[in-house]
């Protein structure tokens, strides 16, 4: 199956920034259940943008230093996955409530439970 995945965020700021230096981590990985095809990345005042791997994936950076009242990073992702069912063993019927108060499971997701 063939995915296309695009994201956008957005900063609006009351007053124009200086000095901003910024981390994305959006670009897939490429690994046993998917192949990244194609991936763009595009920042909005226009900047450079320069990348490093890690062994999560790859960190794209960027730094703008001109006044701006707003941020815009879209990136563009096309990925082959190879299950047959990508979303075969995600249950959107039942509550898995249980499931996330176990303490191991809360460390190992404690990114997606806290508050944003």
């Amino acid at each position: 199956m063939t995915l296309r995945a695009i994201h956008k965020t957005t900063y609006d700021y009351a007053t124009p920034a200086f000095e901003n230096h910024n981390e994305a981590r959006l670009m897939p990985i490429d690994n046993g259940d998917q192949h990244l095809v194609d991936f763009q990345i595009r920042v909005e005042p226009y900047t450079s943008v320069f990348a490093y791997d890690r062994p999560g994936g790859r960190v794209h950076h960027f730094g703008i230093r001109s006044p701006h009242s707003r941020l815009e990073i879209i990136t563009e992702a096309t990925v082959e996955t190879f299950r047959d069912n990508p979303y075969e063993d995600l249950n959107l019927l039942e509550d898995d409530f249980d499931f996330y108060r176990l303490e191991s499971t809360r460390q190992a997701n404690i990114e997606y439970l806290a508050p944003s």
